[in-house]
């Protein structure tokens, strides 16, 4: 089996996937990294973070088509996404007739690494 950003060769014998098959590098590269929003805004004069009724949803490119992923539950955390620069959109829930946009921005995802952004509105 050939895993993504792998070189295998089936080693001296020709059969694959035995001891002297000789992969590089020896382990996968990581592609994907993780993005955690934190969605914040100012009631009665006070900051609330994650208030409820709020969904966060992530867009990004999936072998050159248009993908996007949401969590609508606290904390806004996406796992394996694809490296790259990506929007995200805080969407209003409480009103379901509404489906407002309140706030968007861009992440850069890095490999292995997780990205931490605030989102205000």
């Amino acid at each position: 089996m050939l895993n993504s950003g792998q070189v295998r060769s089936y080693g001296p014998d020709g059969i694959a996937n035995n001891s002297d098959d000789i992969v590089y590098p020896p382990s996968a590269p990581v592609v994907t990294g993780t993005v955690a929003i934190t969605v914040k805004t100012i009631s009665g004069g006070k900051t609330v973070v994650d208030p409820n009724g709020y969904r966060v949803d992530l867009y990004y490119a999936n072998s050159g088509v248009e993908a996007s992923v949401r969590d609508g539950a606290k904390p806004f955390t996406f796992s394996n996404v694809p490296m790259g620069l990506h929007a995200v959109r805080v969407v209003k829930t409480s009103n379901p007739n509404a489906g407002n946009t309140m706030v968007e921005d861009t992440v850069v995802v890095r490999p292995g690494t997780t990205n931490a952004a605030e989102l205000w509105f």
